[in-house]
C-alpha cells in the first residue's frame, strides 16, 4: 500500500504527540515555577527543531541566525515600517 501525503501527515502529528514534553508550559506564570525538567525537555526539543539537518527539504525561510526585535516587531536587519509598532513587552506594560 502506497503512503498518501495524508497518511504521512496524520504520522507526523502522532510524532508530534509522543515526542512533546509531558508537560504543558501554559500551566506556570513564569519559566521559573516550572519543573527543571520540563525546561529541559523543552530546550532539548527547541535544538532539535532548529537543527538545519531537521528541516524539509525545499525549506525557503530560516530565521535561525537572525535576531528579533520586540519592539520594532520586525527582525533587527530588517527595515523599519513606520506604521506598525512601537511595541511593548509585558515588562514594560
Amino acid at each position: 500500500m502506497e503512503t498518501t501525503s495524508t497518511d504521512e501527515a496524520a504520522e507526523s502529528a502522532e510524532e508530534r504527540r509522543t515526542t512533546a514534553p509531558e508537560h504543558d508550559m501554559a500551566q506556570y506564570d513564569s519559566p521559573e515555577e516550572a519543573p527543571d525538567d520540563l525546561l529541559e525537555e523543552i530546550e532539548e526539543e527547541r535544538e532539535r527543531r532548529l537543527d538545519p539537518d531537521n528541516r524539509p527539504d525545499g525549506a525557503e525561510i530560516d530565521n535561525t541566525d537572525r535576531d528579533f526585535d520586540v519592539q520594532r516587531g520586525c527582525f533587527e536587519d530588517s527595515d523599519v515600517d513606520e506604521e506598525l509598532g512601537p511595541f511593548t513587552t509585558e515588562d514594560e506594560a
